[in-house]
C-alpha cells in the first residue's frame, strides 16, 4: 500500500515552512497596509486643520482689504487740500499699519510628520507649498515695509509736530484678526499743526509711499484670497476622495 505525500517528513517539512512563510509575509502585507491607513487618515485629518487655518487667513485678508480701504481714504483726505487735516485723519490714516499674522500650525506639522506626502493630488501638493511659503513670504515682506513706513511717519510727526495724547478711542478696522473695531489712544494735532501738514513735503511724500505699500498690498490679498478659496475646495476633493 502506498503511503500518502502527507506522511513524508520531508514534504510536511517544507510545508510547515510554506505555511510559516506565508503567514509572516502575510502579516506584514496586512501591517503594510493598516499603517498606510493610518497615514491617509492622519493626512485627511491634518488637511481638515489646515482647512481650519485657511478660513482665519481668508477672515483675516479680508479684514485686511477693509482696513487698507479705511486708511487710503483717510490719506487722500490728508492729501486733498480742499479738505481740512484733521487729527482723526491723521490717526487712522497715517498712524496705522497691518501687521501679517499667518495660520500654518497645520501645514508646518505636515511638514514634520512627512504626511504631506500623501497628497494624491500633485497640483493640490503644488499649490499647498507655494501658498505657504511664496505667498507668506511675501505678505510677510509687505507688511514688514508697511511697519517700517508707519515708524517712518510717527517718528517724524514726533520730531517735527507738537502732540498730546487724548482720549481713548475705537477706531474701525475692518474686522477679522483686528476685531471690528480696535481701542487705542487718539494722538491729537494743534490746528496750526493740522494746517502745517498740507504742505510739508516730507509728510506728504512718506504718506504717499504709505499709500502706495497699502495698495500694493491690498492687490496681494485679493490674489491671496483666490488661492485660498482654491485650495479649500481642492483640499475638500482630496479628503473626500
Amino acid at each position: 500500500m502506498k503511503k500518502s505525500i502527507l506522511s513524508n517528513p520531508a514534504f510536511r517539512y517544507i510545508f510547515e515552512i510554506i505555511v510559516i512563510v506565508f503567514s509572516v509575509t502575510l502579516s506584514f502585507y496586512i501591517q503594510d497596509i493598516l499603517n498606510e491607513m493610518e497615514k491617509i487618515e492622519q493626512k485627511n485629518l491634518s488637511l481638515s486643520g489646515v482647512i481650519d487655518d485657511l478660513k482665519k487667513d481668508l477672515e483675516n485678508f479680508n479684514g485686511a482689504i477693509t482696513l487698507a480701504r479705511i486708511r487710503t481714504r483717510n490719506i487722500d483726505t490728508l492729501l486733498d487740500t480742499r479738505f481740512e487735516n484733521s487729527s482723526s485723519n491723521v490717526n487712522t490714516g497715517a498712524k496705522r499699519y497691518f501687521g501679517f499674522l499667518g495660520n500654518d500650525s497645520n501645514y508646518n506639522s505636515m511638514v514634520s510628520t512627512g504626511s504631506l506626502e500623501y497628497i494624491n493630488d500633485k497640483k493640490l501638493f503644488r499649490l499647498i507649498n507655494r501658498y505657504y511659503s511664496s505667498h507668506y513670504d511675501i505678505m510677510e515682506d509687505m507688511s514688514g515695509q508697511d511697519e517700517n513706513n508707519y515708524n517712518g511717519v510717527i517718528n517724524y510727526l514726533n520730531k517735527k509736530y507738537l502732540t498730546f495724547i487724548g482720549d481713548a478711542v475705537e477706531i474701525e478696522t475692518g474686522g477679522g484678526l483686528f476685531n471690528e473695531v480696535d481701542t487705542t489712544y487718539r494722538v491729537n494735532f494743534s490746528k496750526k499743526s493740522l494746517t502745517k501738514l498740507k504742505t510739508d513735503n516730507e509728510f506728504i511724500s512718506r504718506i504717499n509711499h504709505q499709500k502706495w505699500i497699502i495698495r500694493a498690498n491690498m492687490n496681494i490679498f485679493k490674489r491671496a484670497i483666490v488661492v485660498n478659496k482654491e485650495l479649500q475646495e481642492m483640499i475638500a476633493n482630496e479628503i473626500n476622495n
